[in-house]
């Protein structure tokens, strides 16, 4: 399948964008395909992941991909992909030095407080290209919405923040709340506000 699609996304006329590819069975040697057309194919610009266990090594494989020159991806789609906190810090590593990556969607992971945290790190500095960051079901609460708070108030890129259904409760939504009245607050849209006083 992988090699099918190599051949497909690599033909000069292709002009294919998305490429959606949800429970899917494949061993390394397919993420590793995966991997090497997100480097080799200009025109794919989303890929979306959801519903696969993915590995430590897989994980690897597909953020050293992201972070080489030839990679032209913005967006990259992981909702039920069992990820957790232990993989923050190579997604995170991507969020700080990726120069094309605008959108993430990491909604339903296990990544609790410290892997929020660790993401957090990157999205606070000034190399951050990221827009829009989707976290909703990802098993944080209040503890973070100080550290989140600052994100809104201070990134310079960072335009949609999905955050429901967590465990936000009222206040760390007033802490969030109170960054968008923050002069320099970029952010456009706080999503799904009703979800987060839980």
């Amino acid at each position: 399948m992988v090699s099918l699609l190599q051949e497909v996304l690599a033909h000069p006329t292709s002009t294919i964008q998305h490429l959606s590819l949800i429970k899917c069975e494949m061993n390394l040697s397919g993420w590793r395909g995966i991997s090497s057309l997100l480097i080799s194919t200009k025109s794919l610009k989303k890929l979306t992941l959801s519903n696969h266990q993915l590995s430590t090594q897989v994980v690897d494989i597909l953020c050293d991909a992201l972070l080489q020159s030839d990679c032209a991806l913005e967006s990259l789609v992981l909702p039920y992909c069992g990820l957790t906190k232990a993989y923050c810090n190579a997604i995170g590593r991507v969020l700080l030095l990726s120069r094309t990556l605008k959108h993430l969607d990491l909604s339903v992971n296990y990544l609790q407080n410290s892997g929020v945290l660790t993401l957090i790190i990157s999205l606070l500095t000034h190399t951050c290209q990221l827009q829009e960051l989707e976290l909703c079901g990802c098993f944080f609460n209040t503890y973070i919405c100080p550290q989140l708070s600052k994100v809104i108030m201070t990134s310079v890129n960072l335009r949609s923040l999905e955050l429901g259904s967590n465990h936000i409760g009222d206040a760390g939504l007033l802490l969030l709340c109170d960054a968008l009245t923050h002069p320099n607050c970029k952010l456009q849209n706080l999503g799904r506000l009703e979800q987060m006083l839980q």
